[in-house]
């Protein structure tokens, strides 16, 4: 099984930015196709209200981001360009599902 692999550190500033990629995860079974990304997202707080000092507004939240290799060469990579977005979901089963018709079967002998 593979393993989350944190790219923001909890204690730095940027860790509680909108859109920012805090960890990181390669499924197995993809041959490195994939990556899978936790990224920082906020939804709106129901039991809030104006005035109110006890809610807040906002409940910092994670979506998952998926990103594949196939989008990029290796000229792109060397250059720094970064595999395209496919898709973002709001759970990493959604993630799991959309990459699942991609995964490599390695015939058994």
């Amino acid at each position: 099984m593979a393993n989350w692999r944190t790219l923001i550190n909890s204690r730095e500033p940027a860790y509680m930015i909108k859109g920012s990629e805090l960890e990181c995860i390669k499924p197995d079974g993809f041959m490195s196709r994939f990556m899978i990304y936790a990224v920082r997202s906020y939804t709106r707080n129901p039991d809030w209200w104006p005035g109110s000092i006890t809610e807040p507004r906002l409940h910092a939240d994670m979506r998952y981001r998926v990103r594949d290799a196939d989008t990029v060469s290796d000229a792109d990579v060397r250059a720094g360009k970064r595999p395209a977005i496919v898709g973002e979901f709001a759970t990493f089963d959604e993630a799991m599902k959309h990459i699942e018709p991609f995964r490599h079967v390695e015939e058994i002998a």
